[in-house]
């Protein structure tokens, strides 16, 4: 199967190009095998200088990308975890308030803080495609008091917290991933610059 960029990956078990045998000096375009007529050693697969730079562009659309984003969403579940245990036990959000037995049976006018068992129960993760994050809570009480019962009023704690934190997400979330193209960018551009600067001069 050929990827969107047009990039086809070697059959399994073939390595990509021919490493040279000392490392390049910098800002000097190595020519191997596969653009100056050399043979090809087994358990190779002939790259041109214009594939290469396909390669490139496919780690970083890729792999690289996955990365900056599973951090970046990480981060972002991690403020709405930390927001939502904060909020427990105070009536930021506008709460109902309790009724003055329960009150009375706490000692304590703190709404859904007891024990800290479900504030302690909120947890984050990101998905194994790095494309997903999700806050929440193992605790049957948290499902309780987040969407309320015949009985129990809705305290929204977790959608409460996303809704609070949004504009940070949306802050984290842009400095992260754009300082992660930046800081990968740049390298990038150097590498792709000097081989299709390389293939320039080969086509001549």
């Amino acid at each position: 199967m050929v990827d969107p960029i047009g990039y086809r990956p070697p059959p399994p078990g073939q390595r990509i190009g021919n490493p040279p045998p000392t490392p390049p000096q910098p800002g000097v375009a190595q020519r191997g095998f596969a653009d100056n007529g050399g043979s090809v050693p087994d358990g190779y697969h002939r790259v041109t200088l214009g594939e290469m730079a396909n390669i490139l562009n496919h780690a970083a659309n890729k792999e690289n990308l996955r990365g900056i984003t599973r951090g970046a969403l990480d981060h972002a579940a991690l403020l709405i975890q930390n927001e939502a245990k904060r909020v427990i036990g105070t009536y930021e959000y506008g709460w109902p308030r309790l009724k003055p037995e329960t009150v009375a049976r706490k000692a304590g006018d703190t709404p859904l803080l007891e024990t800290g068992a479900m504030r302690d129960s909120i947890e984050h993760q990101v998905d194994a495609n790095g494309e997903e994050a999700y806050v929440g809570s193992n605790d049957p009480k948290a499902v309780w008091q987040e969407l309320g019962t015949r009985t129990i009023p809705a305290r929204s704690f977790l959608m409460g917290a996303a809704m609070r934190m949004e504009g940070e997400v949306h802050a984290l979330m842009g400095r992260t991933v754009y300082m992660g193209l930046f800081s990968y960018g740049t390298q990038l551009l150097d590498i792709t610059g000097m081989v299709e600067r390389a293939a320039q001069q080969t086509n001549k």
